[in-house]
């Protein structure tokens, strides 16, 4: 039993680990794969090609914000059967505090009666966004490797060359 594992991200799976091999990191996505279907999870992941919307680089550099935006519409239809709680890890404060006023006007705005005129419907099932760290949370490091995979078919989509380690994690997803 190992009570401290290694903290586990898609970019870097591993990496600091002596033992890890390439297979060892392919069978640890296969892993993940495998949990996520078999407990039926969904992973929904919002990205942008950063030239498509350079606009918004200078104030948000990693597109936090327009990021969640886009993640609430498409939870849009989930809303009126499910209680959303958006999840984050690793943001600095200034972006956690801009994300997490959205949710709190989103609040407010329903507290004051306003719910019907909220781009997000229902709105009371749509919480507040939780900040935490994936240093800690299996589930959030489960979700940064499905991530991850969903971001080397990015790469299939637009066209991009590839390592052949990354080909392998495409076929994986």
């Amino acid at each position: 039993i190992h009570l401290h594992p290694p903290e586990l991200h898609g970019s870097s799976l591993l990496k600091d680990q002596d033992w890890a091999t390439d297979e060892h990191r392919l069978e640890c996505y296969r892993m993940a794969v495998g949990l996520v279907n078999r407990l039926n999870l969904k992973v929904k992941r919002a990205a942008y090609l950063k030239h498509s919307v350079s606009v918004f680089l200078k104030t948000d550099p990693k597109l936090h914000g327009l990021n969640f935006a886009n993640m609430q519409w498409m939870i849009q239809h989930e809303l009126e059967e499910s209680i959303i709680i958006p999840v984050f890890d690793g943001l600095d404060e200034r972006t956690g505090t801009r994300i997490g006023a959205q949710g709190q006007s989103l609040t407010t705005l329903l507290a004051l009666g306003m719910g019907e005129s909220l781009s997000v419907q229902p709105p009371q099932n749509m919480c507040e966004p939780l900040f935490t760290s994936s240093k800690h949370s299996a589930l959030i490091q489960l979700a940064d490797l499905i991530s991850y995979l969903l971001h080397t078919l990015d790469y299939e989509y637009c066209k991009l060359s590839v390592t052949e380690f990354k080909m392998k994690l495409q076929e994986i997803a």
